[in-house]
């Protein structure tokens, strides 16, 4: 029987190499798409007009679910790939590949509607105001009532082609279209004067971009790839939906939660004006940019975990978890130091407007702490993820995000005021790490050594 495409890196290359080579082109691929979200409030904030910066805030977590859903589908899929090769069972992983990037748009299309239908509800309960909801409103359309398809197929496919070892691919596609957006948002902005609306086309047109890459790339792979979108290969992989939605609701929960958390952020800090709600997206926009390092780094070390499970290579397993796990210690820790030391003159090159970058310098410095703890619970999920278990990801998942922090932030708010609301970000991230490795490390001691799917 044939070995799957890339098997040196899943079978024989070192744990640490592997990582790296699986891991990196994703890092890269998160920091430019968290740069172009970045780069949209960056752009509007010169501007120097506090109600649009918050309108790009308060539209992010609607658009944060669609990230949610592509990773329902897509690290489910992943993982069953990942499991499927590890066994040969090509025709499994074309089916599985097949049926989340179909899947995914479908249920992508239906959420975007559902969102626009219900805006003049849904935006005021994320903390619109008179002075922004135009701004939320518009960006909103662009980026979600006719960006949905393209963002999540885009995402989807990366991930798809980052689970047979086509990291490169994959992180090159999100790439393309990230830098795409950093280059085309200012002439939408400034010189055709589009203002916020002309960064939510940029952001439509980048995710076209992205998709059409990754789609002429997989076709081009040719035979050396599994991902094959044909629908009639998505009917055929229908059969495994259970298998694929079952591991992937973690990452839905995780997104769906963030969605919620960011929401609870945006509507506690509605109450000390848009400055603050200004200050608190520029804030999390420049934390991410950390925070996406750990999820590129779970996600890269996912494919070699469901590999090397479903072969029994679990010695291997072991190490692939603990080389990625000191790995991204370290560098968010460093990374954290830095954020702490330069968060002033960075959030004052964001917007000059004093009150927004003074709330947004202490918001840096506060939520900074939480990026050594956040690579833990990634990491404890996609291992997990990759082993196929269901119910273990899904608590560490609803701990991570809005079980925990919504709380501690009403709490915090009321206790120490607007920054009580950042605060309560690391708090909570601490308590969900150490309770995820509660729950991993036993697992993984556990693991026998024997080949299964």
């Amino acid at each position: 029987m044939r070995a799957p495409a890339n098997a040196e890196i899943f079978e024989n290359l070192s744990p640490g190499k592997a990582v790296l080579t699986l891991a990196i082109p994703t890092i890269i691929a998160q920091l430019i798409t968290v740069l172009y979200s970045v780069a949209d409030i960056f752009y509007v904030g010169q501007l120097g007009d506090p109600e649009q910066v918050a309108g790009v805030r308060l539209a992010f977590p609607p658009f944060l679910f669609l990230t949610g859903i592509a990773n329902l589908f897509g690290i489910g899929a992943a993982s069953a790939i990942g499991r499927a090769l590890g066994v040969r069972n090509f025709e499994k992983a074309r089916g599985c590949a097949a049926f989340a990037f179909w899947g995914g748009c479908a249920i992508a299309l239906a959420y975007a509607a559902a969102v626009w239908i219900s805006r003049g509800t849904l935006l005021p309960f994320l903390g619109t105001r008179e002075g922004n909801y135009g701004y939320t409103a518009c960006y909103l359309f662009w980026t979600v009532l006719a960006g949905s398809v393209p963002m999540v197929a885009s995402t989807i496919l990366s991930h798809l082609l980052r689970s047979e070892g086509h990291a490169k691919v994959a992180g090159r596609g999100l790439a393309i279209g990230g830098v795409a957006n950093i280059l085309i948002a200012p002439v939408f902005i400034f010189l055709l004067g589009l203002e916020i609306r002309g960064a939510a086309i940029a952001v439509l047109i980048s995710n076209i971009i992205s998709l059409a890459y990754l789609y002429f790339s997989s076709r081009r792979l040719g035979s050396r790839t599994v991902v094959n979108i044909l629908p009639a290969a998505a009917q055929n992989g229908s059969r495994y939906a259970g298998e694929i939605l079952s591991v992937g609701v973690a990452s839905f929960v995780m997104l769906t939660m963030a969605t919620v958390s960011n929401a609870a952020l945006n509507m506690l800090a509605a109450g000390y004006g848009s400055e603050a709600v200004a200050g608190l997206g520029i804030a999390k926009q420049i934390d991410q940019l950390v925070f996406s390092c750990s999820i590129g780094l779970a996600q890269g070390a996912l494919p070699l975990i469901a590999y090397n499970f479903s072969s029994g290579n679990h010695d291997r397993l072991r190490k692939v978890v603990r080389s990625a796990l000191l790995g991204g210690i370290a560098f968010s820790s460093a990374a954290t130091v830095l954020l702490i030391v330069f968060s002033y003159p960075v959030t004052r090159a964001f917007i000059a407007e004093e009150a927004t970058a003074s709330y947004a310098s202490i918001f840096v410095r506060l939520i900074a702490l939480a990026c050594p703890l956040s690579i833990i619970g990634q990491l404890c999920v996609a291992g997990f993820q990759g082993c196929g278990a269901k119910w273990r990801p899904l608590i560490i998942a609803f701990l991570r995000k809005g079980t925990l922090d919504t709380p501690f932030m009403i709490l915090f708010s009321y206790l120490f005021g607007v920054f009580g609301i950042a605060l309560a970000v690391p708090v909570s991230e601490f308590i969900a790490s150490a309770m995820a490795l509660a729950l991993f490390l036993p697992f993984l001691r556990s693991l026998s050594g024997k080949a299964k799917e």
